[in-house]
């Protein structure tokens, strides 16, 4: 049984050796704050279990295409009218698409190839569609033929404070919240959370010891205190088995537009940054000058701000994710935010 293991544990370290290989060139953040991220969604999922209660709704309304055009283009020169001259371009060139194919995900999509740029808005025929075209738009604003690191790490950030403050927007001019569904984010958060610890162990383990096996698992329960030696041995071989049918559909595939390391590693690139994304667009919409998000969305691609460390940029914009008090102001924004949305049912 033991060389069993020490066989599927080399299997899996091959895999992780090509992965970490890969994240280090823009996913740096991932790597050294994994456990932390892991820390921050279990302290909101305490809260969530304990004192924050939310029901998702999806109530249709009469909302004509123009209407949700019209509504956003408010919420944008409210934000900052500069950005008014990108949003109508989007509808003079093209750019909008409101699909109503119902198997399609929303998306701001750019081509690297072709520079085709869309927006792809997947109705849901209520208010969502407003709160989803800011989130999408505000990709628009930032997108570069040559993403920095900061880009990749924070845009859905910016797209995320952005979307919360639209639906503050609505909330106060009195649209119900059946229309608005503002938990959409917090369910998806709860949702990539349940995705990321099971692997966070993993990742924060290999980067700790440069490998994850017995002894891993051993030195890593010391340096923490606890960890299930049980679920983190299944765990491991359950990514084994993912990382595995990942490879065989890879070469199975006619399309190699992306080599095996980049293939491997996008299993690890989106969900984090929706975690992170979210915790500090709720953290940043009660206690950060929207200047300030302003100010970083339109240099995010810059030299001087796209290629700093990131903790450092945070810290320039008002955010210190290693301040004692971060996540107590986090879970209090989501306090406020699901109390605020209730009093408009």
């Amino acid at each position: 049984m033991d060389s069993f293991f020490k066989e599927e544990y080399n299997k899996l370290n091959k895999y992780l050796n090509i992965i970490f290989n890969e994240l280090e060139k823009e996913d740096l953040f991932l790597l050294n704050y994994s456990s932390y991220i892991d820390y921050l969604c279990r302290k909101i999922e305490v809260e969530f279990n304990d004192n924050i209660h939310y029901k998702l709704y999806d109530k249709k309304s009469a909302l004509t295409f123009m209407d949700v055009y019209n509504l956003t283009r408010d919420i944008i020169k409210d934000i900052n009218p500069k950005y008014l001259v990108n949003y109508d371009k989007i509808l003079d060139n093209g750019i909008l698409d409101f699909s109503y194919d119902n198997n399609d995900s929303s998306s701001f999509t750019y081509d690297y190839d072709t520079h085709k740029i869309s927006i792809n808005i997947n109705r849901k025929f209520n208010y969502r569609d407003i709160i989803t075209l800011i989130h999408e738009f505000f990709h628009y604003t930032n997108y570069s033929d040559s993403n920095t690191i900061n880009q990749n790490v924070l845009t859905e950030f910016i797209s995320i404070y952005f979307e919360t403050y639209a639906i503050n927007y609505l909330r106060d001019i009195g649209i119900p919240i059946e229309q608005i569904n503002p938990y959409d984010r917090l369910d998806d958060l709860s949702k990539n959370y349940k995705i990321f610890k099971s692997y966070s162990k993993i990742l924060t383990m290999f980067n700790l010891f440069g490998s994850v096996d017995n002894y891993a698992i051993d030195m890593y329960k010391k340096k923490t205190g606890y960890i299930d030696t049980y679920k983190i041995t299944e765990q491991s071989f359950e990514l084994l088995f993912i990382l595995q049918n990942i490879e065989q559909d890879y070469y199975e595939s006619y399309d190699k537009k992306y080599n095996i390391e980049e293939v491997l590693s996008a299993l690890f690139k989106d969900n984090y940054k929706y975690i992170i994304g979210t915790i500090l667009a709720f953290y940043a919409i009660d206690n950060v000058d929207k200047k300030s998000i302003i100010l970083l969305n339109d240099n995010i691609n810059t030299k001087e701000v796209g290629n700093i460390d990131t903790i450092e940029l945070l810290n320039m914009i008002g955010i210190d994710i290693n301040d004692d008090s971060f996540i107590d102001k986090v879970v209090e924004s989501i306090r406020k935010f699901v109390k605020n949305s209730e009093k408009q049912r």
